[in-house]
């Protein structure tokens, strides 16, 4: 099992070799994660951790533009092949919009074209009643979840 570990870096936003301190470790073995606490932001596209002075490793991620992080950010890494490779990339200032029936956001517009299309009637709902054995779940007439109930032992029949 990898052993993960937390260190911390104060090197400066601009400066390639980042310098992390880490209690506990002593060793670059293959596997071993480290989750690290940057005070500075980064700003350069090719960087190399050195943590505790065991040498300068290249970081490698997919894509250069994944190594920008905002200060304060914790960003995670695993050591492999004489290199660490982050596990968390994200860009600084990745956003997220909502989608509409003309804009693709987080899903595609003609997918949210497709969700408000859906009639109310066939969306399900739970209601339940307890009995002294059964919990039973009812679905709107004409819905094809049909009738479920729940029996103690958690399986449920139809």
């Amino acid at each position: 099992m990898a052993q993960s570990l937390f260190g911390t870096c104060d090197t400066t936003a601009d400066t390639a070799i980042k310098v992390v301190t880490c209690a506990d470790f002593d060793t670059l073995i293959s596997g071993i994660v480290i989750n690290v606490y940057f005070t500075y932001a980064n700003t350069n596209t090719s960087i190399s951790l050195n943590v505790n002075g065991t040498g300068e490793k290249v970081v490698y991620v997919d894509s250069s533009s994944m190594l920008e992080w905002e200060a304060g950010a914790t960003k995670s890494f695993v050591y492999y092949n004489n290199q660490w490779r982050l596990i968390n990339p994200t860009s600084v200032g990745t956003t997220y919009s909502a989608a509409t029936t003309a804009a693709n956001g987080l899903m595609s517009s003609s997918d949210k074209i497709k969700l408000n299309g859906i009639d109310e009637k066939y969306v399900p709902y739970i209601k339940t009643s307890t009995g002294s054995t059964n919990t039973v779940i009812d679905a709107p007439e004409n819905n094809w979840f049909g009738f479920l109930q729940q029996k103690n032992d958690n399986s449920v029949s139809i």
